[in-house]
């Protein structure tokens, strides 16, 4: 009997999660967490704001354009944001209840390692190119010829003729886009919750070709027909209550 546990890319971004304030560790958040929380999600609806208002006042289409596209999917993750913050025991609890579990045949381990370990380069390199691209919003304004920021924004602070208030914009860009690399976290434990759930699936079905299998030292002619029918009834029963365990979860 083998174990899996939650991989430990995921479990390092749920520390990341309990590092940065996003998540509480008690079984309540403190008035102090609480602020915490309700700062990042006002925080980064600020960002949502300031890309609408620099879409209404840009002067050239095309950048109206990559606002308005921008500010759309800033709005989705500003969704994402609130569901990772506020859905934490939800989301713990599926982690648990889905991403660990047991498996009786070595085959079938090595088949859930395999797409385990394809999953997490996946992040590995996700999580990579979300970083670059963060630092390239922090950096490659102090590259050009002109000091703009990647993309216009609406700003209280003329950035464009004050360098105090460049920084303090460019350092706000910096920051949201944090935020944003943060808020796609919900989407990749959605996707490690559909593939666990994808793998236990799979797991049942080939323990369903296996049922009644002994797996011993002794030979099929030295175990009574009882021991055998007994045997197969407890996979049988074992199958049963995986299969209503992720059916009754697969409806959440």
């Amino acid at each position: 009997m083998s174990h899996v546990q939650i991989d430990i890319v995921i479990s390092k971004m749920v520390s990341l999660l309990y590092y940065v304030g996003f998540w509480h560790r008690g079984d309540e958040p403190t008035a102090k967490e609480l602020r915490t929380k309700f700062f990042y999600c006002k925080y980064y609806l600020i960002f949502f704001v300031a890309l609408v208002v620099g879409a209404i006042i840009s002067e050239t289409e095309d950048e109206t354009i990559f606002l308005v596209e921008t500010s759309i999917t800033v709005g989705v993750l500003n969704v994402k944001l609130w569901l990772l913050i506020w859905k934490q025991k939800q989301i713990l609890d599926l982690l648990h209840r889905l991403c660990v579990f047991s498996i009786r045949y070595e085959e079938d381990f090595r088949f859930s390692n395999v797409k385990l370990r394809v999953f997490r380069k996946f992040v590995i390199l996700f999580c990579i190119m979300a970083s670059v691209a963060c630092f390239n919003v922090l950096l490659v304004p102090f590259t050009a010829s002109k000091k703009n920021l990647i993309f216009e924004i609406g700003f209280p602070l003329d950035y464009k003729n004050s360098e105090i208030s460049f920084w303090i914009a460019n350092s706000f860009a910096f920051t949201q886009c944090v935020l944003s690399t943060i808020a796609t976290f919900f989407s990749i434990l959605i996707w490690y919750l559909l593939l666990s759930c994808s793998l236990r699936y799979n797991l049942l079905g080939s323990e369903l070709k296996k049922l009644g299998q002994i797996i011993s030292e002794e030979t099929n002619d030295a175990i009574s027909e009882k021991r055998k029918q007994i045997i197969f009834m407890q996979d049988l029963k074992a199958s049963i209550d995986a299969h209503l365990h992720l059916k009754r979860y697969g409806k959440l």
